[in-house]
């Protein structure tokens, strides 16, 4: 296997496991309907916003809308830290276009960075081309399938910083709890509880 191709497969692989994560947000966003929503959250005990679109634009996912495409759907869910430091972002663009696949696969590759080559992925749904491009903190992918006299494109631009961390609630509370038998316990001088 050469080095590219590792590279494309890490890529891959990363756009797997941050696509599992973010397919828990419309449940964790209660976002079952397509209209935008804010809801405040709580992520490792910090307050962050969770913001979901049901709507993405070309810069939300970094890519060009090709000349005569259409506009088929998208969305975008942002997660934001108390200061205001986006943690999570996450956007899809789908799209129509009368060229072919490989024609808008040859677009895409010239305009994703390090001009990454489509792998050919086959699935009960047909054969899709796919480039993607990552590192640790931003994956890029470009999915185009054949369509009627063209082809389906799907763009996805996901981010992921550092999360926030905030305090258990079990140290945010005073020098005093109840113990698990309900007696009064205290802090002792070395931070642990004592009877």
């Amino acid at each position: 296997m050469t080095h590219g191709q590792t590279n494309r497969r890490g890529s891959l692989l990363r756009v797997a496991a941050l696509g599992l994560l973010l397919a828990l947000l419309p449940v964790l966003c209660s976002a079952s309907s397509l209209s935008a929503k804010r809801e405040n959250m709580t992520i490792n005990w910090a307050p962050v916003v969770v913001e979901y679109e049901p709507s993405a634009t070309a810069q939300d996912v970094m890519l060009p809308l090709p000349e005569g495409a259409k506009l088929v759907g998208g969305l975008r869910y942002t997660v934001t830290a108390e200061d205001g430091r986006v943690v999570l972002s996450y956007a899809s663009v789908t799209l129509t276009t009368r060229r072919s696949p490989e024609q808008a696969a040859g677009e895409y590759t010239a305009k994703l960075p390090g001009n990454p080559r489509p792998e050919v992925v086959e699935g009960k749904s047909g054969k899709r081309l796919v480039l993607a491009v990552g590192n640790e903190e931003e994956v890029r992918t470009v999915t185009i399938t054949a369509q009627d006299g063209g082809a389906r494109v799907e763009l996805v631009r996901a981010l992921q910083s550092a999360l926030p961390q905030g305090t258990p609630p079990e140290l945010r509370q005073g020098p005093e709890r109840r113990g698990p038998r309900g007696r009064m316990m205290r802090r002792g001088r070395e931070g642990g509880m004592r009877a």
